[in-house]
């Protein structure tokens, strides 16, 4: 594979750790909708149909995870830099 094939598929796989962070970002949002529907609840005395304690399991496992994945973006970075510094300038898809 040539230096410029690496860079581009590390780019690919950039594109494609976005989508992921897009979709745990989307995930967050749910979450905290139903964090506060769950509080609302509470507050109002109403009895609640969501459970927070797997609900806040699932947004620590889904932080462990986007932490993973942005750590992976910089890495991928890094090593397109290395790469592009080796060609002598970047390299754009």
């Amino acid at each position: 594979m040539t230096t410029i094939e690496q860079i581009l598929e590390k780019k690919h796989e950039i594109i494609e750790i976005n989508n992921q962070l897009e979709e745990l970002y989307g995930w967050f949002s749910w979450y905290d909708i139903q964090v506060m529907q769950y509080n609302r609840d509470i507050r109002l005395f109403n009895s609640s149909n969501i459970n927070i304690v797997d609900l806040d399991y699932m947004a620590q496992e889904n932080a462990s995870k986007i932490n993973e994945l942005r750590s992976e973006i910089l890495s991928k970075s890094e090593e397109i830099s290395t790469l592009e510094s080796i060609l002598g300038g970047e390299v754009n898809a």
